[in-house]
Order: structure tokens, then C-alpha cells, then sequence
């Protein structure tokens, strides 16, 4: 995801290993499963998707587009996350950014 941003690229001289460790050590991760990262930097909380992978048979592209939603639609009440952005790279990955 960061691999397309060309300030993030530059820092990381193209380097994918040394951009992910650095995504990494910047927040806690919350959740780590073949189809899904959750990472908790501060009040913000990242979310991404790998469309290749499945949990417990359903499509993870189905999974990431059903958090979407969801967040947006009860986001922003007491006791939840705002959503904040949310993209998709080359049909791959999909992320979002809440706020607490």
C-alpha cells in the first residue's frame, strides 16, 4: 500500500522489507492473519486486506468491502471508530483508517 507513495518509496529506496518493518515498528499490531493486519498507531487504527486469501472460505475482497461499510455506517457514535480513508491497490490490497 505505502509502496506506491513516492515519499515512502524514496525513504525506503524501494527497499518492501525495510517500508514493512517500519510500518511495523511504528504502531502494535492487533491482529496478524493470512488475510488480514490490523495496527493501532495512537488514536489511529490500520487496517489491510490481501484479496488473494479467504477465512473460513469467504473471499477476503468480501470481508474488507463488509468492514468498509460498516464502519462508515456506525462510525462516528460513542464507543466506535471513525472512519477516516480507505483505498484499494491493483485489485490486491484493500486498507482503511479509523480514529478513535
Amino acid at each position: 500500500m505505502m509502496s506506491s507513495d513516492s515519499r515512502f518509496k524514496s525513504f525506503t529506496e524501494g527497499d518492501k522489507d525495510l517500508g514493512k518493518e517500519i510500518i511495523r515498528s511504528q504502531g502494535s499490531v492487533k491482529v496478524n492473519k493470512p488475510h488480514k493486519i490490523r495496527l493501532h498507531f495512537g488514536p489511529l487504527i490500520g487496517c489491510g486486506y490481501d484479496f488473494e486469501e479467504k477465512e473460513e472460505g469467504t473471499p477476503s475482497k468480501e470481508i474488507y468491502q463488509r468492514a468498509v461499510k460498516n464502519t462508515k455506517e456506525i462510525g462516528g457514535r460513542p464507543g466506535f471508530e471513525t472512519f477516516v480513508k480507505e483505498g484499494v491497490v491493483e485489485d490486491r490490497y484493500g486498507w482503511y483508517i479509523t480514529r478513535l
